[in-house]
């Protein structure tokens, strides 16, 4: 019987770790995209003022 137990409770640890990677992951990923539209706008926006600024 604890035997069963063991391998149900590496089922669900192992299930855990796996969902925990996955958030991880995402999470990564997610900050990545914030990152590289941050620096997309901000570029945009030092090309926008200095065109504004230029004219005026």
């Amino acid at each position: 019987m604890e035997h069963i137990n063991n391998i149900s409770n590496s089922v669900n640890f192992s299930f855990f770790n796996t969902a925990i990677d996955r958030s991880q992951s995402q999470l990564l990923s997610f900050g990545y995209q914030v990152v590289f539209m941050k620096s997309k706008i901000k570029k945009r926006m030092k090309i926008l003022t200095k065109i504004f600024f230029f004219n005026f």
